[in-house]
């Protein structure tokens, strides 16, 4: 729509020509936020450009008063961030915090409260979209402090802003408390728009809480409440909305696996999303189309889904969005067996994330990245990824998370300790292959045995391994074979002469070999029990002080010295009347 079409179509610009500057620069303001409303983005930037010529320059302000100057910056901020995945320049979303910023001061300057907190919410979602969620929280509180009472589309304004935020960062019990708290609010409100966002951000919060709870109930409450969404967005005539709305139905079909509807939803989204021509928002619905993609197998198809959206995202500055593309392009690339491409693709979620503040969004791509790489990453890479993760995920309220954390920690060190064995059984190799070679002998380890005695003698200092074999080769036949039995019959064994791998069993005691374990239980269990014998004989499960006593004199009289003297009976005074 030009210029000459915007004066047909709006009445309000017929007298234009009679008002000062400042009044038709207000007047146009006031119909561009009208159009925002209504998510026509186009004619909005269409009415401003007497103005705002160029898109990536600075609004014309000079001769403006500073309330007018001040309502140019915060549209023109607006709607750089809104239109930042179309035709804009690198970085929109720094424009769009410039020129909101400098309105949100010069509303304060002029004393404008409910103007500068208008400011602070559009500020706070440019920083939402590059995923910086603590500071969109620090704003949207500041802006909900500024109101005073009659700002109710307002005040509905920030708190569906801050249950976005939160939505954003899966704290998804706080968005659907915010919601409900706000209920009353946004029925009293006659705005078919602010209730359609009302109903589509309490379905976001159900449908996170329902998978991550596993509560059909609530899946079932998202799909009622996006349906409501498309009604008020549709009586609205919010066609943007609307293909915001078909993208969740979709994701939300997906969920219940539901791929055929999950499709049909999606292809709705996307053709009314480029009707707009909106490539951002095109953009999410090709990321939700790879994860269903992904849920049927289809990760060729879900790779290039995810690419196209993530440079899309990169682009326009979406740094949450691209973040959550990157990780289920990671995703397919790791189904595919593109391993080292799909640990880039979930580093850069990890950095991209992060770097805009986007804690939980860094989280999460680490977890999947541990989930579809696991040892891959290796022992050490796995358990930094782990320790990493659990940091950034550390505020997540979602149980199913939690439960994909715990089992990423089973998988670290799982994975540390296979290193770990792995390491001793290779230092046991090559001492045993340096030994063999510089005497000469001809001595076989089963791999087996070479595993077994690096877990059981790794805390064997070299020089007593390397006489152990030395005795082992002085006993063994040439050609003998050294077996896992052998090997953990010798490391049972705590007395010497322990024997050696070639004869494992000589000179054994059984006897003798167990009392070092009893004579160690019982020095322990006198420890704990400060010496007194009737308590150390409850904990080592003896019914009888006397059977521990004859224990200790005749097996470990050293152990005398630990136990506490027996306390004499005093014999009573008082005499048993004779019969």
């Amino acid at each position: 729509m030009n210029q000459s079409e915007l004066r047909r179509a709006l009445p309000e610009l017929a007298a234009e020509e009679s008002l000062s500057a400042d009044e038709r620069a207000l007047l146009r303001c006031r119909l561009a936020r009208r159009f925002e409303g209504a998510g026509d983005y186009e004619e909005a930037r269409e009415l401003l450009l007497p103005f705002w010529p160029a898109s990536e320059q600075r609004p014309g302000t000079e001769g403006l008063g500073e309330h007018t100057g001040a309502e140019l910056l915060l549209r023109a901020g607006v709607l750089t961030g809104w239109m930042s995945g179309d035709r804009w320049e690198a970085r929109p979303q720094e424009t769009a915090k410039d020129l909101l910023t400098e309105s949100l001061f010069a509303f304060e300057r002029l004393g404008l409260a409910e103007r500068a907190a208008e400011a602070r919410v559009e500020l706070a979602t440019a920083y939402w979209r590059e995923g910086a969620f603590e500071e969109a929280r620090a704003l949207l509180s500041e802006a909900l402090g500024m109101l005073g009472g009659g700002a109710d589309e307002m005040r509905a304004l920030v708190l569906l802003r801050q249950a976005l935020a939160e939505n954003s960062s899966t704290r998804f019990e706080d968005a659907r408390r915010i919601l409900l708290e706000a209920a009353p609010l946004f029925e009293s409100l006659d705005d078919h728009a602010l209730k359609g966002k009302f109903h589509n951000q309490l379905a976001h919060a159900l449908q996170g809480l329902g998978t991550a709870e596993s509560r059909a109930d609530y899946i079932d409450r998202a799909l009622v409440e996006a349906t409501a969404a498309s009604y008020h967005f549709e009586q609205a005539g919010h066609v943007r909305y609307q293909a915001h709305v078909e993208n969740n139905l979709g994701f939300l079909y997906h969920t219940v696996g539901r791929s055929l509807d999950a499709h049909q939803h999606l292809d709705r989204a996307l053709s009314l999303f480029e009707s707009l021509g909106d490539n951002a928002y095109a953009a999410q619905v090709k990321e939700t189309r790879a994860r269903v993609l992904l849920a049927e197998g289809r990760a060729a198809e879900a790779e290039r889904s995810a690419r196209a959206a993530s440079e899309v995202f990169e682009d326009a500055g979406e740094q949450a969005l691209l973040a959550e593309a990157l990780t289920t392009r990671g995703t397919a690339l790791a189904r595919l067996g593109r391993f080292a491409e799909s640990r880039d693709a979930f580093a850069r979620a990890a950095a991209s994330a992060e770097e805009s503040g986007g804690r939980e969004v860094a989280g999460l791509a680490l977890l999947s990245m541990i989930e579809e790489l696991g040892g891959r990453l290796g022992a050490s890479g796995m358990a930094d990824c782990y320790r990493r993760a659990d940091e950034l995920l550390a505020r997540s309220q979602e149980p199913e998370l939690l439960s994909r954390l715990r089992r990423a920690a089973r998988h670290a060190l799982d994975a540390l300790e296979d290193g770990a064995r792995a390491h001793s059984a290779g230092r046991v190799e090559r001492m045993i292959g340096a030994f063999l070679e510089r005497t000469g002998r001809r001595l076989t380890f089963t791999p087996e045995a070479v595993g077994l005695a690096g877990s059981l003698f790794a805390g064997e200092d070299t020089p007593s391994f390397l006489a152990l074999l030395e005795e082992t080769a002085a006993a063994a036949p040439d050609g003998a074979t050294v077996t896992a039995e052998a090997v953990e019959v010798v490391a049972l064994r705590r007395l010497p002469p322990r024997g050696n791998f070639a004869k494992p069993w000589a000179d054994f005691s059984l006897r003798e070999e167990l009392r070092e374990p009893e004579k160690r239980f019982i020095e322990l269990a006198l420890k704990a029990a400060d010496g007194k014998i009737s308590v150390a004989a409850r904990l080592l499960g003896l019914h009888h002080n006397e059977i521990l006593t004859s224990i200790i004199n005749s097996r470990y009289p050293d152990l005398i010295a630990a136990r506490l003297p027996p306390i004499p009976r005093k014999r009573s005074i008082i005499r048993k009347p004779k019969r």
